[in-house]
């Protein structure tokens, strides 16, 4: 006998499976784009920092996720009806797409830097005049980014 919830389990672990995918998608582009600003020594060692900084990455994993997660794990019968599936697929994207996003906009910010982004570099942009011309002078400089994502 089947059990009663499996199937909304497996697509719950694949979705999450894809989130890491992504975001160690995005270590590569990350590594690629700052080679020269990092000390790698080899694939191995490259493959240990991966490994420690998907770890790392769990918990902003779990945080983006959390509604899409909760979503997933309420034991109601409507979760298994088509339309509350398609809730929930939206809710997965629009609560990962900032993030990665998030992600790929560190990977060119790291140059300037030589740190990741942090809550302390949002004060910022919140004091610029102009935000939208300043993004759109990144968007314009950084289209191969844009174009990765």
């Amino acid at each position: 006998m089947k059990s009663f919830r499996t199937t909304e389990y497996k697509i719950l672990a694949y979705r999450l499976a894809l989130v890491y995918l992504f975001y160690f998608l995005a270590r590569i582009a990350f590594y690629s784009f700052n080679q020269a600003h990092l000390s790698v020594d080899g694939i191995t060692d490259f493959l240990r920092l991966a490994f420690y900084g998907l770890l790392f990455d769990t918990t902003a994993i779990i945080y983006v996720n959390l509604l899409f997660i909760f979503l997933s794990m309420l034991p109601l019968l409507i979760n298994t009806k088509p339309t509350f599936q398609k809730v929930l697929f939206w809710v997965y994207f629009i609560c990962n797409i900032p993030a990665y996003l998030l992600n790929f906009i560190d990977i060119a910010y790291f140059s300037y830097n030589k740190t990741r982004l942090t809550t302390n570099d949002w004060a910022l942009v919140e004091n610029e005049h102009n935000p939208l011309t300043l993004l759109a002078g990144f968007l314009v400089q950084y289209w191969a980014i844009l174009r990765s994502f």
